[in-house]
């Protein structure tokens, strides 16, 4: 499949200056590679594209730099590679019969070149298909997280359409932080927030695992159908008797609540939600910065023979102070995992074993549905050019909720890891899986 590449520089100047420093979180995550895939029925314009691309990067110059010494990014202007390829025995249809096809159009950075500074950190690749085109970006997780990445691809469809840009903040002091805590003081607050001191062994298989699961594959796209979301929440919303619960305490409580029935969990066997946050604006960090933010919150605990009422409750409850704009519960507990990060003491917020395990009590649940990952569009008014198709990323989440073009509505459910080999291993018949897809009325 031979390729033309070309080095894309930012249009400006004023980029090539300047270091962006990593964070304690930036590190721990730059193993991982966020990699996004727009799938088109009529092909954008390359030299659109590449114009714009170096337009954007002027916002962004930390994209374009060059890592060194694993410590920060220099924003020396090196650039972006942009490879073109022609596919054009492969069509859209064959990417939607399979999704494993997908890392055959990206183009994914060396990691031990990148910490050399020998190359970029983020690549582009433009497949032209028999009927369409694909785009495959791949980013350094150490740079950003899923908010700003598919806000970046948004505002490169907005310089491409001449529209103006969400201009994103650069300026990593506006990053979560540590409280500058002793490793005694760390700690302290840690097992005051309910954090478990991890053996070396359960460290080391926690490791072991994460690498294990990150090589599994996932189930097909399961997909949700917007009625079915609509009844699921009225029916939660009578039962529990509350005024208001989110789609996403819904969803996430009935997607946990089947998880946990997939490993044959008795009634009483306790259960519990990981849910990742965004610490935009609930923190000092703003709505537009461009580096990461991610962070999470535990939620609710349960049983899987309660109800689909009972956990939304429950959720919504413990979510609460989390997800309140400003919140200081989640400011306390990014500084104490911060602090923590820092000091690299043997202490975990909750169990790797029991989400990534192979019979997992804890469901860590990763919702992607409000980011503008399909408000993409690298046309203009009278000649858009708006993705049919967004594949996810393949970080290990467990749970992966995904939004489908608005023409659709609903959502995809991915399973990662062992859940996946759980979900494969019943029939498509079976009551597990009616039951997931068209749940009754509780």
């Amino acid at each position: 499949m031979p390729s033309q590449v070309e080095v894309i520089r930012a249009d400006s100047a004023e980029s090539a200056h300047g270091s962006w420093h990593l964070t304690r979180l930036d590190k721990v995550i730059a193993d991982h590679i966020l990699r996004g895939t727009w799938v088109f029925n009529a092909a954008p314009d390359v030299a659109r594209l590449k114009q714009s691309l170096s337009q954007l990067l002027s916002h962004y110059p930390h994209l374009a730099g060059r890592m060194v010494k694993g410590e920060e990014v220099s924003c020396s202007n090196a650039g972006v590679p942009f490879a073109m390829v022609s596919q054009t025995d492969l069509g859209i249809a064959d990417i939607q019969s399979d999704f494993e096809l997908v890392n055959h159009f990206a183009r994914f950075p060396d990691l031990r070149r990148v910490r050399q500074g020998k190359e970029a950190m983020l690549t582009v690749t433009f497949t032209e298909l028999r009927d369409g085109a694909v785009l495959s970006v791949c980013c350094l997780h150490a740079l950003m997280d899923g908010n700003s990445f598919y806000t970046m691809i948004a505002n490169w469809g907005r310089i491409c359409a001449a529209r103006e840009v969400r201009q994103p903040v650069i300026d990593q002091n506006l990053a979560p932080r540590g409280k500058s805590r002793s490793k005694a003081e760390a700690i302290r607050a840690a097992v005051a927030s309910g954090w478990a001191r991890v053996s070396i062994f359960r460290l080391l298989w926690n490791r072991s695992s994460m690498l294990g699961v990150a090589k599994m594959t996932r189930t097909a796209p399961i997909s949700i159908s917007a009625q079915t979301m609509r009844e699921l929440k009225q029916s939660a919303l009578q039962e529990s008797g509350v005024e208001w619960l989110s789609t996403n305490d819904v969803l996430s409580s009935h997607i946990a609540r089947m998880c946990a029935q997939l490993f044959g969990h008795s009634g009483d066997t306790q259960c519990s939600l990981i849910i990742v946050l965004d610490a935009r604006q609930r923190t000092s960090t703003p709505a537009n910065f461009a580096g990461n933010a991610v962070s999470y919150a535990k939620g609710a605990k349960f049983f899987p023979s309660e109800s689909i009422a009972e956990i939304a409750k429950r959720n919504h409850e413990c979510l609460a102070p989390f997800l309140a704009k400003p919140s200081s519960a989640l400011e306390h507990e990014l500084s104490v995992l911060m602090d923590m990060l820092e000091h690299k003491a043997p202490y975990a917020p909750y169990d790797g074993v029991a989400t990534m395990g192979p019979n997992p009590t804890i469901f860590y649940i990763n919702n992607f549905c409000k980011f503008p990952i399909y408000e993409v569009d690298f046309g203009d008014q009278s000649n858009p050019r708006k993705p049919v198709l967004v594949i996810p990323h393949d970080l290990p989440d467990p749970i992966l909720i995904w939004p489908v073009p608005p023409t659709v509505g609903g959502v995809e459910v991915y399973l990662h890891g062992h859940l996946a080999i759980a979900a494969r291993n019943q029939e498509k018949d079976s009551r597990w899986w009616k039951e997931l897809l068209h749940p009754a009325p509780t």
